[in-house]
């Protein structure tokens, strides 16, 4: 799948998402926020790293993230906006099987 502001990078069962829009600094556009990254039913740990260390923001306000899963309705799954240089959160998708 192609994608035109995010790399999707998989290696030993870790799939990596970096925004790609370095000519911007990477800042979010409505584009950018809207793309869908498909998960197959598991459980995902949600690594958030800001090489800057000093959070995401735009000039005169604070930064965020949310997560929603978008196969049961845009329901939120997490967000937050208070953090350092990174931010881990753990998710299900879909039936998980304890085995």
């Amino acid at each position: 799948m192609s994608y035109k502001n995010i790399l999707v990078e998989e290696n030993n069962g870790i799939t990596t998402i970096t925004i790609n829009r370095p000519n911007k600094l990477n800042a979010l556009n409505k584009e950018t926020i809207e793309e869908s990254i498909p998960l197959p039913a598991g459980q995902y740990h949600f690594a958030l790293l800001d090489s800057g260390g000093d959070g995401f923001c735009c000039q005169n306000g604070f930064g965020f993230y949310s997560l929603y899963d978008n196969s049961s309705g845009d329901v939120l799954v997490f967000s937050d906006g208070k953090f350092g240089d990174a931010k881990n959160e753990t998710f299900s998708v879909g039936e998980v099987s304890d085995e």
